[in-house]
């Protein structure tokens, strides 16, 4: 199991490091409007993504896993997302306003790229390698375009990322001995009318994060747009981080003492990610942009403010669905979608810059929490985070201490930080050791 899991969390690491520092790379070379235009097809990919899963993809995953004839299982999603995609085909029309809305014709190939089934089919290893491929190819091929044919950018881009989904996407049928074309149906929709709680709630990780992004380009200057682009692509690679870990334990979140033990860990995160973003701020842009990076200091601490805001409770958004509140945490995250949007918009009446984007998903991350925690009214709910935290306080010395003796470089960020990882680590060991009633109902349960 830990074998499995370092593998997994190997390749999705790379495949995020590789997308930093790609992202680095581009916002050194390329224009704002280059930059912004790579950031709105990136956000319209995860929204095409996120839409043909909508809140049929867990149910999918699940009746893949436990049904004796999982592949009827599969092809019955496969029909309802391939129908779904060429809907969302039509959109594609609409690339006589914006060039960059031409990805919308191939939402097909994205809805036929079956990779969720290998995790109901137990092959993670597999399927976080085809994520690999997946997020660092476009990149991978953007930056060779900037070095022969930079004009080509934008098309290049558009390019890969159509080709990796029709490549994984076959390759993922033959895995699995399904045929990847299939007939499209009507009635195959209903799969989502029946799971359309939980498509609000998937929709909604999605626009509080790079959602924004599509909608700022209606009433923000490139600018800003490409600057809120940088931060909020580190940023859902932060939280994917977090919710990877929380998905991790997804079974086990029906034990509290389980999911203290995720939220510590992603207490620990948060921190790290806090201390990064305010103390450390030219090393920090110097490490995952560059030195001419269009970032400010006030982006920077919203982002690590936003980051440290979600970890402690990330453990809230698996327990609201194990204790079946679908309907009350979709309308909650419609409450967030809203309050995102709005601010989004009237910020930029006010103050046309990356900080009022960047502020937006502040505020849309604090509802979804704060409703999370109402939802839940779990006695003790603060307590024990409070308690950790306090416990640990002692320890951001080190990157106090750093930052104040050595400065703001790189070996006194980097430095810094995994002197305070591995004490953090080294001194909350049995905090994240499962103890043995723990252990006697994980083996009961599986």
């Amino acid at each position: 199991m830990i074998k499995r899991l370092s593998i997994v969390a190997f390749f999705t690491g790379t495949a995020y490091i590789f997308t930093i520092f790609s992202l680095k790379y581009l916002s050194a070379t390329t224009s704002a409007f280059s930059l912004k235009s790579i950031g709105e097809i990136d956000s319209l990919v995860n929204f095409i993504v996120s839409v043909v899963a909508a809140g049929m993809l867990l149910s999918a995953v699940r009746n893949i896993a436990i049904s004796a004839d999982w592949k009827k299982e599969f092809l019955n999603a496969q029909r309802a997302r391939f129908t779904l995609g060429l809907i969302i085909a039509l959109f594609g029309f609409l690339s006589f306003t914006n060039i960059n809305y031409i990805l919308f014709f191939f939402a097909p190939l994205v809805a036929l790229n079956g990779d969720y089934a290998l995790y109901g089919r137990s092959k993670p290893v597999t399927a976080s390698i085809l994520a690999f491929i997946k997020i660092s190819f476009p990149y991978l091929v953007v930056v060779f375009t900037l070095w022969f044919k930079p004009e080509w950018l934008l098309f290049s881009f558009i390019a890969s990322t159509t080709l990796v989904y029709l490549v994984t996407g076959f390759f993922i049928s033959r895995k699995l001995g399904t045929p990847y074309l299939i007939m499209p149906s009507w009635k195959s929709l209903n799969i989502y009318v029946h799971s359309l709680s939980m498509g609000v709630v998937s929709f909604s990780y999605y626009f509080i994060g790079l959602g924004l992004i599509w909608l700022a380009a209606f009433f923000y200057e490139d600018v800003a747009i490409a600057a809120a682009f940088l931060g909020i692509k580190l940023y859902t690679i932060f939280k994917g981080v977090l919710r990877m870990l929380n998905q991790s334990f997804f079974r086990e979140m029906t034990d509290e003492a389980v999911r203290l033990k995720v939220d510590y860990l992603a207490m620990f995160a948060g921190t790290i990610f806090l201390a990064a973003t305010v103390l450390f701020q030219e090393a920090f842009i110097s490490v995952f942009f560059n030195k001419g990076s269009v970032l400010q200091s006030t982006s920077l601490v919203l982002l690590g403010c936003t980051g440290f805001l979600i970890a402690p409770f990330i453990s809230l958004h698996t327990s609201v669905l194990l204790e079946r509140k679908d309907r009350l945490f979709s309308r909650l995250s419609l409450l967030g979608i809203v309050v995102a949007a709005s601010a989004c918009m009237i910020s930029s009446f006010i103050f046309n810059g990356a900080d009022s984007i960047l502020f937006s998903l502040l505020l849309g991350e604090f509802v979804i929490v704060a409703g999370l925690i109402t939802i839940c009214n779990k006695k003790n709910l603060f307590l024990p985070r409070l308690a950790f935290f306090r416990r640990n306080l002692p320890l951001l010395v080190i990157p106090i201490g750093s930052r104040i003796l050595f400065g703001d470089n790189t070996y006194s960020f980097i430095g810094s930080l995994c002197v305070y990882g591995v004490l953090f680590l080294t001194t909350n060991w049995k905090s994240f050791i499962l103890h043995k009633q723990e252990k006697e109902m994980r083996l009961y349960e599986s």
